[in-house]
């Protein structure tokens, strides 16, 4: 009687152990555990579809946009995007002179900033610069509603983008701050580890998700329009997709973007003993595999390059060598078409009709193995 008690005792502690676990912990899921549930059709043709997206009046063929750092977009990469009428967000990590010339070619650019570059910031509207990118890592801070107060007072009219969070709260924060556009995503970047070295971050679904409900409810109940850029861990299509089912105006990537010929990294041929030799600008060979380098902008050769031994923290970031694999319009293509299929298996004409009106369930992992392609069964 005695081992029964105590074992009915402790079943009852697993068991309340249990409820309070499941009251204070979140559930968060990420790409790769969810699905979309197909549902009917009446457009007649993928080309039918409309991929366009529009934010803070600016309107877009194709809602990708290349990660703003210093080894994915260039002035090449810039050109590509322009001729196709897409979002360039040019990276803050150039001379001043080079952020003027972005600004007077591509009217509609947006510039990043830091939030310490009130000076330079003030120049850059003085020279007539109305888009910018607060670009820090934590974007949920006093520092990035003050630059955002900063730019508003000076250019009322400013178009502002400010990131990152992935909390309801940290986008509901950037809104009421004044931020037209918000970015969404902390550390699911294929180079970032700061999940690694500090245990924060929300998975990226989960981030998009509750960021977009921010979105929905601060328009509904408070008639404050904002829009999202899902930024980070996207691997592929489907990803994006899942992006935009959840309520998502745009999706940016880096890694993706940084495998393409024009990608501001530099590109080198691999060599004997994997040696990478770096190549020039006008001697990319045609019969050979380039690799470009990539890398974030918390990694330590990314800090050594820009701060030499100044900045001294953990690095949160890292750099590699990735494969070229194609053309920027390449990508631009193969994105916006499996979005075409996906807002057919969905019914929806349009990215609008699209966002938020969707089914989605949760998977198992042998989803995504049934999912993929299989050659050797």
């Amino acid at each position: 009687i005695h081992c029964t008690f105590c074992f009915l005792k402790g079943f009852l502690y697993l068991f309340l152990f249990n409820l309070l676990i499941k009251g204070i912990m979140k559930r968060c899921l990420t790409f790769d555990d969810v699905g979309l549930v197909p549902k009917h059709n009446c457009i007649r043709s993928r080309g039918d579809t409309n991929v366009g997206t529009e934010m803070d009046g600016k309107k877009y063929d194709y809602p990708v946009v290349p990660a703003n750092m210093d080894t994915v977009i260039s002035k090449r990469m810039a050109d590509v995007i322009a001729e196709n009428n897409g979002m360039i967000i040019y990276h803050r990590f150039c001379s001043f002179q080079e952020k003027l010339d972005i600004i007077k070619k591509y009217k509609n650019a947006y510039m990043s900033c830091g939030v310490n570059d009130f000076d330079e910031l003030k120049l850059l509207i003085d020279k007539g610069c109305n888009n910018f990118c607060i670009d820090v890592a934590h974007g949920h801070s006093e520092q990035v509603k003050d630059t955002i107060k900063f730019i508003k007072k000076h250019n009322i009219d400013a178009s502002i983008i400010a990131g990152n969070v992935c909390t309801y709260d940290g986008y509901e924060y950037l809104a009421k701050a004044g931020a037209n556009i918000i970015k969404v995503g902390v550390g699911g970047g294929s180079i970032c580890c700061t999940r690694i070295k500090t245990a924060f971050g929300v998975p990226q679904f989960s981030a998009v998700q509750d960021c977009c409900k921010a979105k929905f409810d601060l328009k509904e109940k408070e008639n404050i329009n904002t829009w999202l850029i899902a930024d980070g861990g996207i691997k592929n299509p489907r990803d994006a997709v899942l992006s935009y089912a959840l309520g998502a105006d745009m999706v940016m990537m880096g890694s993706i973007f940084a495998k393409t010929i024009e990608s501001a990294g530099k590109k080198f041929i691999k060599g004997t003993h994997d040696n990478y030799i770096e190549l020039g600008d006008d001697t990319l060979p045609e019969d050979e595999d380039i690799y470009s380098h990539y890398r974030g902008q918390a990694s330590s050769n990314f800090m050594k390059d820009y701060y030499g031994d100044k900045k001294k923290v953990a690095a949160e970031g890292i750099d590699y060598y990735t494969k070229c694999t194609g053309k920027t319009i390449d990508v631009i293509n193969e994105y916006s078409g499996s979005l075409r299929s996906a807002l057919t298996y969905n019914g929806s004409q349009n990215l609008e009709e699209f966002k938020g009106n969707v089914e989605i369930f949760e998977s198992t992992s042998s989803y995504m193995t049934e999912s993929n392609t299989r050659t050797n069964q």
